[in-house]
């Protein structure tokens, strides 16, 4: 081989490839090539077999070569990665493949096992095709050989099977190294377990170790767990135990030790799935088989965590045919389950934040809610700094277990007094790091000599001292390569989860792996992936004030992580933490950069806006569920550039259809038809999907194009949504609702954190304390429950109620909660200990409403009696009764300032009243169905309200003027709220859903408040007119898309317009029965015409200037003289409203289409009817002329558009392929293109030649009414009930097909 290979090239290899031999050899050449090495250190070497291995079965070292295989396998320290094409060849089939994946297993545990799937199905078929009995090999002594080798190592087939099935299906976390590290730890530490054994004999279901940062509460998990049951593939520990060890009954059969550096170990779903694991390991009678019925796809994408729970555990263990006496389940660092941001840099005596986080702990969530409903026989230690949950841990654990079935204690009371080391016991490993560090700087004299005396009882600040006696030590031994080993320890630091040796390596940083400080006692690698010493190490690196010099620059490591994953995220050899944060790690960087006070965009920000608008990247990001992840990390960049900006507004709006798309190209195409024209989101569409036609502005622009739009859409509820309320930090939203659930929302990524249940009907009302650390809800079964906002635990019933609660609220002191009921009462309760307090009497019927003013002496109620009273809050008494609403009192709230009080009724209004006099001064009209709910802005000068009509409608407070109506619920709209802040308003509507609006941005654009029904271009193509249901014509500069002018005069809306060939009038018809003509230059009306005698509905000037034409629902159509107004003639024939008048371009003949099937054509001269043309089954909705006169097209509501012969009166064509009604047509000025509107909300383009349909145009969100083409054919106008304008532009090159329609006969 010498000869062939040099010798530098060859060495031991750290990966062993593992493929099935049908596979295509290019496809493994590639990975390993252009996939594996291509980013991998220069030292990394790999074994392949049809490389390696002696491939003439005859010979001898054929032989030895084969018998190597599990040798070879121990020595590759990476583990083994498995090549897959399951097209080709599935390798859970294949005998030499399952044998190679055996021996990982062996040698290496469940981390040296590295498989990658493409997709979720290929997960799927993978794991169910696993039988190791039933693989194949070419050869039978194979086969045996390999059976044989299967069940030495884990016992039999079926456990083997079992075992690496479910390891593939539920993707344990193994906490391996945990124990081998703090075993270690532990070493000269005499431990005594009668407090233990007290707890097992007592029969309590939890116990809880509570000490300070460093006390050794992690060592004292693996301590237990190797006592109670082995070390769990641990190793060996050198610490004593004063009293003997453990029996079996308090065996330990699962653990899982909580990471703040790892996301994978805080995450619920994983929890789950560790546990199940290792129970289906640990427990006989058939946990494991439940276990593998389940579907291996579903149990892949899993993320409710009460689904985790019930499939994953609840049901296994139902299925037991024995139950054991006892399980018990360890929980390690419930603390390290904390937000991060409320970890790193806190140190020991962090400060509790000002509103403890709402639910921040996923993990005491699990424990509380989910784990604590399992079969009684399963029993919990936990480990626990005190302050944890906002020091809520110890009581929400309580409430879980009962104070009695919980109990506590104190790392001391584990470990031996005399003969163990004291105080912080991280001290004592981190003193041995350095002394092994003065050791080898002192040629082998003893290193403790080398370092101070060792305090009797040392504390944080002493870890700390040691710490910065390993990093100087670490920094002057690495000279030149210190640059490099200090962006080691920040991509470390910076990392999300542990990373791989080789992964490090691919970063350009693995000739600093051997220079990190302290290693392998500080920084150790365990199952091929790095680790530190304990959490206070990140805490010291991060607080400058501690780590001084060696203080870590965190967002440097964020800089190389984010822009190497960015760059690799379809090769990374982990490719789901290149999904999951290269988003997160570059929108930290680029926060630095903004903060540093960067005025031109770093190269972070570059490639973050280039990764966001790559669809093919957001497709797989949604694929693997990590949207969420994507918006939290945008949502948090305190500054934006456009297209970062632009995808956190669409991504928030858009994430539930997103999550649905099948691929990047209909993700991209939602892009098309939901993001705004003038963003990147859309641009980025355009460049993907290529269409022939995009939309070049939408009419009304604003300097904000996301203005307008809604910030997100939150689904889960089931039924309709009736309350919602911002946390006061602003940072979570809950929402009630009749399904019987109130769900907490992240207010930053629209997602779900928690769903609270408990109520036995449906849930009217919800509310946060002021201080943030209780919800209250009200609900149809006469209860109010009480929840506590760290655990989302109901803490409370209270009961008093005879009828509904419609309403809660917490007074601005959070010492009391009031409630209105059906009952007419309102009830004030003590938060504290849930007493009723008062019960006030005096409305009449229904209870609907309650609001504290804001100094918490008076409360108003709002009830169906048509009433308002006002209350003294301390004596119950009624203080006034306001009177004036038609019907009932829905929702009442006080400005912020006490001065004010506002209602809203089922009388349709919103009325404002001074709240010292009781008098009403102003009411606000505009709702066409009940005012639902009404809400103050923080600042007062906003009001919102919300009503039957599906609208939120924004009020000027002062003024009373409707600055805004927000749309987009498809049902009454039955709650708003706003943020804290006053940015965000938040609505709840029956429609299901929760919708949060940018309350700060949305104002009045200059458009049409209600759908546009025509439009139309002027001669020249500089100007755009629209008419609309909101009475006025707007005329719009065509290029920028400004309004120039707003016609108004008309007193019902314009179905109409139609401009003069000289441009210098228009024309428009209206549902007052009037056409009116307006001066375009001056927009001032220069006649009103007068004759018909119902709605006007079309208008159309002839080519010749002199001649206007209009048609109505009268069934006529009148020509008027355009320059004096008068009514030349009035032309009858039809028998139902003639809907659409045009005149062919010579202006001889006028063609009109009626509600009575037909289409007639006009001598326009003299007014004869001359052909009468049938075969619409229903009625015409629009007809036009082709430029040269010789083909009329026809729409209606039959779903088909007609063209026909105007000389013969035939029917030539029927374009066939819609499938809603058809509402406007319109010839290009070149003739070769028709285009036609359609109710669902899209445009078709046909070629007039073939009938072939061209292009499907979808961007509208509401049926499109009328349509129109520039005088140059390069642009086409749309108008749509949505209230929009669009103006499309043709692409540049040749347009893409569609072939959804089709030419018929007639």
């Amino acid at each position: 081989m010498r000869e062939y290979v040099a010798e530098e090239d060859v060495a031991q290899p750290m990966y062993f490839i593992s493929h099935a031999w049908k596979n295509k050899v290019s496809l493994l050449i590639d990975f390993i090539l252009d996939d594996l090495l291509v980013l991998a250190d220069e030292g990394v070497a790999v074994w392949i077999d049809i490389l390696a291995v002696n491939q003439h079965e005859e010979t001898d070292e054929h032989d030895y070569d084969i018998a190597a295989f599990a040798d070879v396998i121990k020595v590759c320290s990476g583990g083994t990665i498995v090549v897959m094409d399951v097209e080709q060849c599935n390798p859970s089939t294949r005998g030499w493949c399952i044998y190679e994946w055996s021996s990982t297993l062996a040698a290496h545990g469940d981390g040296g096992l590295h498989m990658t799937f493409r997709s979720i199905e290929e997960r799927k078929t993978v794991v169910e095709s696993i039988n190791i009995r039933n693989a194949q090999c070419q050869f039978e002594r194979d086969k045996a050989m390999i059976l044989r080798c299967v069940e030495e190592l884990h016992g039999s087939a079926d456990r083997f099977d079992a075992a690496l099935k479910l390891q593939l299906m539920l993707e344990p976390l193994s906490h391996h190294a945990d124990l081998r590290r703090l075993l270690g730890r532990a070493q000269g530490t005499t431990w005594t377990l009668d407090s233990f054994q007290r707890w097992v004999s007592s029969g309590k279901r939890a116990l809880c170790v509570v000490g300070g940062a460093g006390d050794g509460k992690s060592t004292i998990s693996a301590v237990l767990c190797a006592a109670a049951g082995g070390d769990g593939g641990g190793g060996g520990s050198s610490s004593t135990f004063a009293t003997a060890a453990a029996s079996s009954t308090c065996t330990v059969h699962a653990a899982h030790f909580l990471k703040y550096s790892d996301a994978r170990r805080v995450d619920p779903v994983r929890i789950v799935k560790s546990l199940a694991f290792q129970l289906a390991q640990r427990l006989q009678g058939g946990f494991a088989a439940a276990l593998m019925r389940q579907d291996t796809a579903k149990v892949a994408t899993m993320v409710d965590m009460d689904e985790a729970v019930e499939l994953l555990l609840q049901q296994p263990l139902r299925e037991l045919v024995d139950p054991p006496a006892q399980v018990l389940l360890l929980v390690d660092a419930l603390d390290e389950g904390d937000p991060l941001s409320l970890q790193l840099g806190a140190g020991s005596d962090s400060s509790t934040p000002q509103y403890p986080p709402v639910l921040g702990n996923k993990a005491l969530y699990l424990i509380n809610n989910c784990l604590a409903r399992l079969p009684s026989y399963v029993r919990f230690i936990f480990t626990t700094r005190p302050e944890a949950a906002g020091g809520q841990v110890l009581p929400s654990l309580g409430r879980a277990f009962g104070e009695a079935g919980l109990e506590t204690l104190d790392p001391c009371d584990l470990r031996a007094a005399a003969g163990s080391p004291g105080g912080v016991m991280v001290y004592h490993t981190a003193r041995e790091a350095a002394a092994n560090i003065a050791a080898a700087d002192a040629e082998g004299e003893p290193g403790e000599q080398q370092l101070p005396a060792a305090p009797a009882e040392p504390d944080m600040g002493d870890v700390y001292a040691m710490y910065s006696h390993i990093f100087r030590a670490a920094y002057a031994a690495a000279g030149e390569e210190a640059p490099r080993l200090k962006d080691l320890i920040a991509v470390l630091t910076a990392a999300k989860e542990p990373l791989s040796e080789s992964y490090l390596a691919q970063l350009g940083l693995g000739q600093a792996l051997a220079l990190l400080p302290g290693r392998p006692i500080i920084y150790f690698a365990d199952e091929h992936r790095l680790y530190s010493i304990h959490k206070s190490l990140g805490d010291w690196l991060t607080d400058p004030a501690c780590s001084h010099e060696f203080a870590v620059d965190v967002l440097q490591g964020h800089r190389i992580l984010g822009t190497h994953l960015a760059a690799t995220w379809r090769t990374c050899s982990d490719r789901l933490y290149a999904l999951h944060y290269s988003v997160t790690h570059l929108a930290e960087a680029v926060a630095a950069d903004a903060a540093g006070g960067t005025q031109e965009a770093g190269p972070a920000s570059l490639v973050l806006d280039d990764l966001v608008l790559d669809f093919n990247f957001l497709h797989h990001v949604a694929r693997a569920g990590y949207l969420h992840e994507v918006i939290t990390a945008l949502g948090g960049m305190p500054a934006h550039t456009a297209p970062t900006y632009d995808v956190l507004r669409w991504l928030k709006a858009e994430q539930s259809e997103a999550e649905r798309k099948p691929s990047a190209a209909s993700l991209a195409e939602h892009g098309l038809t939901t993001a705004p024209p003038a963003t990147s989101v859309y641009k980025a569409s355009v460049m993907h999907c290529t269409p022939a036609w995009s939309t070049r502005l939408s009419l009304p622009t604003s300097d904000d194009p996301w203005s307008s739009q809604c910030i997100a859409v939150m689904e889960g509820h089931s039924d309709y949504v009736n309350s919602i309320a911002f946390s006061p930090d602003g940072k979570t939203l809950a929402s009630s609702s009749d399904d019987k659930a109130v769900r907490l929302w992240d207010a930053a990524s629209g997602r779900c954190i928690a769903t609270l249940q408990g109520h036995s009907r449906g849930i009217h009302s919800i509310a946060f304390s002021p201080d943030c650390t209780m919800l209250a809800s009200g609900s149809e079964d006469s209860t109010v429950r009480l929840w506590d906002a760290a655990s989302g635990q109901c803490t409370a019933t209270l009961e008093g109620h005879t009828a509904w609660v419609q309403t809660v609220v917490f007074s601005p002191d959070c010492k009391t909660l009031a409630s209105g009921s059906g009952d007419s009462t309102v009830r004030l309760w003590d938060a504290a200990s849930g007493r009723c307090m008062a019960t006030l009497a005096g409305h009449s019927d229904f209870v609907m409403s309650v609001a504290f003013i804001r100094n918490g002496t008076m409360l108003a109620s709002g009830s169906g009696d048509k009433t308002v009273r006002l209350w003294d809050a301390a004596s119950g008494q009624c203080l006034a009764t306001l009177e004036g609403h038609l019907d009932a009192v829905r929702s009442v709230a006080f400005s912020p300032d006490g001065t004010t009080l506002v209602s809203g009724s089922n009388d349709n209004t919103v009325q404002l009243w001074d709240a010292a006099s009781g008098q009403c001064t102003a009411t606000l009209e505009g709702h066409s169905i009940c005012v639902s709910s009404v809400a103050f802005s923080r600042d007062g000068r906003t009001l919102a309200s919300s009503g039957g009509d599906k609208t939120v409608r924004l009020w000027d407070a002062v003024s009373g003027r409707c600055r805004a109506m927000l749309e987009g619920h498809t049902d009454s709209v039955k709650g708003v709220a706003f943020s804290p802040d006053g940015k965000t308003l938040a609505s709840g509507s029956c429609d299901r859903t929760v919708r949060l609006w940018d309350a700060a941005s949305t104002a009045a654009q200059q458009g049409h408040s209600d759908p546009v029904r025509s439009v139309a271009f002027s001669p020249d193509g500089t100007t755009l007119a629209s008419g609309s249901g909101d009475k006025a014509v707007r005329l719009w500069d065509a290029t920028s898309g400004r309004c120039t002018a707003m016609l108004e005069g008309h007193s019902d809306g314009v179905n109409c317009v139609a401009i003069s060939p000289d441009g210098t009038t228009l024309a428009s018809g209206s549902d007052d029965s009037t056409v009116r003509l307006w001066d375009t230059a001056r927009g001032r009306c220069t006649a009103t015409l007068e004759g018909h005698l119902d709605w006007v509905l079309s208008v159309a000037f002839n080519p010749n200037g002199k001649t206007l034409a209009s048609g109505s629902g009268d069934s006529t159509v009148r020509l008027w003289d355009a320059a004096s107004g008068r009514c030349t003639a009035t032309l009858e024939g039809h028998s139902a409203d003639v809907m659409s008048v045009a005149f062919s371009r010579d202006g001889k003949t006028l063609a009109s289409g009626s509600r009575d099937n037909t289409v007639l054509l006009w001598d326009a001269a003299s007014g004869q009817c001359t052909a009468t043309l049938e075969g619409h089954s229903l009625r015409i909705n629009s007809v036009a002329f082709s430029p040269d006169g010789k083909t009329l097209a026809s729409s209606s509501y039959d779903k088909t558009v007609r063209l026909w012969d105007t000389a013969s009166g035939q029917c030539t064509a029927t374009l066939q392929g819609h499938t809603w009604i058809i509402t406007s047509v319109a010839f290009s000025p070149d003739g070769t293109t028709l285009a036609s509107g359609n109710d669902d909300g899209t445009v078709q383009l046909w070629a007039v030649s073939t009938g072939q349909c061209t292009a499907t145009l979808h961007e509208h969100r509401m049926n499109v009414s009328s349509i129109a083409f520039s005088p140059d054919g390069k642009t086409l106008a749309s108008g749509s009930h949505d209230k929009t304008v669009r103006l499309w532009d043709a692409a540049s090159g040749p347009a893409q097909g569609d072939t959804a329609g089709t030419l018929g006969g007639c």
